[in-house]
C-alpha cells in the first residue's frame, strides 16, 4: 500500500495497493485513487483482501480485489467505527478481521458464500494487534492483555486460546511457516532480533 496525495487538493489523499514481485523486482499498482489500508494476499496469492475505508462514501468495507488486475471483485461494507487486518482462511472462504468500535475490538470472521458474519471472539478492551492465519487455520495475534505484548494463538472453531510466547519487553509481528515454526522481532538493547520458536 502506498500513501499518494492529489496534485492540487493536497488534503485528498489515496492509499493504493501496489503488488511488489520480490523474485523478478517487479513493482505494479493495481489500484487507482483508492482509499484502502491493510491489503493482504490469499493462500493462493488470486486474491487479496483489503479494507476500503472513506467516511464521505459510507461505513468501512471488507474488499476482495483480483491480484492479476486490481479489479474489484466484491465489497462487504461492516457496520462498525473501524475495520483492520482483515485475513483470508487457509481455504480462501472466510475473512477473519478486527471489530474496532467503542467498546474494544473483537475478532470477526465473514463468510465469503452466506455473506454472514460471526463473532469468533468478542470486543474487549485488551489492544490487539497484527491478526494472522496460519495453513493450519489457528489466528495469531498479539495482546498486552498483561501488559506486555504476547503472541497468541485462537483456535477459530472452538475460540481456545492459548499463549506462545512470554517475553519480558514484548514479542510482535509473528508469522508461522509451513515448517510451523514461530518467527517474531522482539526488542533488545542493541535493536530488534528475530526470534524463531
Amino acid at each position: 500500500m502506498e500513501n499518494r496525495q492529489h496534485s492540487r487538493y493536497t488534503n485528498l489523499r489515496y492509499s493504493d495497493i501496489i503488488l511488489y514481485e520480490l523474485s523478478s523486482g517487479r513493482k505494479r499498482q493495481l489500484t487507482e485513487k483508492g482509499k484502502y489500508v491493510s491489503p493482504a494476499l490469499s493462500f493462493d496469492r488470486r486474491q487479496i483482501v483489503a479494507v476500503a475505508q472513506d467516511p464521505l462514501v459510507g461505513p468501512p468495507a471488507i474488499v476482495l480485489l483480483e491480484t492479476s488486475t486490481g479489479k474489484e471483485l466484491n465489497r462487504y461494507p461492516q457496520n462498525t467505527q473501524a475495520i483492520s487486518f482483515p485475513r483470508f482462511s487457509a481455504d480462501g472462504k472466510t475473512i477473519y478481521f478486527y471489530d474496532r468500535n467503542y467498546v474494544g475490538i473483537a475478532i470477526k470472521a465473514l463468510d465469503l458464500v452466506t455473506q454472514k458474519v460471526t463473532t469468533i471472539r468478542e470486543s474487549a478492551a485488551e489492544s490487539l494487534d497484527y491478526l494472522q492465519v496460519t495453513a493450519g487455520g489457528k489466528l495469531l495475534f498479539t495482546s498486552g492483555r498483561d501488559g506486555i505484548n504476547n503472541v497468541y494463538q485462537l483456535d477459530p472453531e472452538t475460540g481456545a486460546t492459548s499463549q506462545l510466547t512470554n517475553v519480558g519487553i514484548g514479542a510482535q509481528l509473528p508469522h508461522v511457516t509451513a515448517a510451523c515454526a514461530l518467527y517474531y522481532p522482539a526488542p533488545t538493547q542493541l535493536g530488534q532480533r528475530l526470534i524463531r520458536m
